[in-house]
Order: structure tokens, then sequence, then C-alpha cells
């Protein structure tokens, strides 16, 4: 019976190896979702199938506004954190920062379990005016996220994407701004950070916004909202599993030690 023995022991390490499966966290914010929960608040934490998510508005003394249906957006009006706020429901450059004449409305975010970042949900990065979100992430890695048109938009003008000084710079793989596929694998409590930007004319010279019109100005960013995020997280096996896979593990040690003595 050996063999019944060593099966027994495989399937209690298979236990160990496999209990927890996978599951999905979906944070989202706009129509159907989170939505007037938690404006006007500067830090604030959401729970979902148990896993807890972490935000704090920027720079300090913003506040978040989840008012408007299309997502998450940034109101640093009135606040320490800015003079002057143009779209207060979306991400955006304010002014009048005592840091600088053009700071960029940001938040930053972590979660109480480790897990894998896989989608970033976006809304309203337009490709005529350059505008992106630009992650960093825990290691210090840093993608610059492009709306999916943008660097077609650039190369009908003889330019790219890489022509922009922005850092790892990439497209968005869907038309509704959308960055899937991500796979980075965090640690509780890593935190992140996603920034509002627009690419510089300057990097492209010549560039138009509407190069059907190319005697009118250049259009100007005007900010962009933030949807949500998708996570894959593993739950830590219960104090109870555990005693009872170790008690397994426990006989079958004594179990090969019989075996190897007779």
């Amino acid at each position: 019976m050996n063999w019944l023995r060593t099966v027994t022991c495989v399937g209690i390490v298979g236990l160990l190896a496999g209990v927890q499966p996978v599951q999905g966290a979906i944070f989202q914010f706009g129509t159907g979702h989170t939505q007037n929960t938690i404006s006007g608040l500067e830090q604030t934490v959401l729970v979902d199938e148990g896993v807890e998510m972490s935000l704090q508005a920027g720079p300090i003394g913003s506040r978040f506004n989840d008012s408007d249906p299309q997502g998450l957006g940034i109101n640093s009006n009135n606040t320490s954190a800015g003079i002057n706020d143009p779209d207060q429901n979306k991400f955006n450059f304010i002014t009048g920062h005592p840091t600088g004449t053009r700071v960029a409305e940001s938040f930053t975010f972590s979660f109480n379990q480790p897990g894998i970042l896989q989608d970033l949900l976006l809304d309203g990065v337009k490709d005529e005016t350059l505008e992106y979100f630009v992650i960093n992430f825990p290691n210090r890695n840093v993608l610059t996220i492009f709306d999916s048109q943008a660097d077609f938009r650039l190369g009908v003008q003889g330019f790219s994407l890489g022509d922009l000084n922005v850092v790892n710079p990439i497209e968005c793989q869907t038309e509704n701004d959308d960055l899937t596929g991500i796979n980075y694998a965090f640690a509780a409590g890593e935190i992140f950070t996603l920034t509002y930007g627009e690419g510089d004319y300057d990097d492209v010279p010549g560039y138009k916004t509407n190069p059907n019109f190319p005697q009118f100005p250049n259009a100007v960013g005007d900010g962009a909202r933030f949807q949500g995020v998708v996570i894959e997280v593993v739950p830590e096996p219960t104090r109870g599993l555990m005693l009872l896979v170790a008690a397994g593990l426990c006989v079958c040690r004594n179990r090969s030690a019989a075996i190897t003595r007779q």
C-alpha cells in the first residue's frame, strides 16, 4: 500500500499549493459603480470582494470628485493644493499652486493584500491634444499611457510617440481608453501613483491638433477621468486550514520514515 501513502501525501501537498484560487477584484467609478460616495474626501478606503483599496488625492489638499457618470476626478479648487482648477471633476493641470505654475493632479493607491495589477480603466484621454496618464509602479518602473489613436495621429504628421519627451510611452489597447494585461505583481501596501499629463507640442514642431485647419492655434488639453482598476488577489490560507495541512504533512513524514525503516 506504499503507493496509497504516496498519493495521500501528494494530495495534501497539492491542497497546500492550490487551496486558495485566484480571485478578481474590480474598483470602478462612474455610471452604475462607485459614484457620489467619495466626493470631498482627500483620502478613502474602498472594498471589493474583501479587498481594501486605499486612495489619496494629490496634490496635498485636493479632494476626490466622483460626481460625474464617466468616472473619477480631482477637485483642487479653493484648497491649499491649488488656486484654480479649471475642471473640478477631471484630472487636469491646476494653476496657482505654491510649488509651480502648472501642477498635475494625481492620486496614489494601494491594496491590503498582495496581488496582480491587470487593467487600468481610463476615460477621455484625448489623442489630438496628446493627453496621457503616467503610472508609477512600486518598483519605480513608469508607463506613460496615451489614447489608442495617439501614435496614428502623430504619424499622419510625420511624428511618433517616441518623439515626445515622456517615459515609456504606450497606447491603450481599446478605444475605451483602457490599458489591459499589465500583469504587475505587488505586495500588500505597495503604492502606485497615477498622474495626469499632456505631451509638449514643442517636442513635435509643426504638429497641429486639427491639421485640416492649420491656421487655428492648437487645442489645449482639458483633462481626463479614471474609471477603475482590475486586480487579481490570492487570499492567504486560513489558520485552520494551515494547521490541517501541517498535520497532514507530519503524517506523510512519519509514514515515509516507517517505509524507509522497513
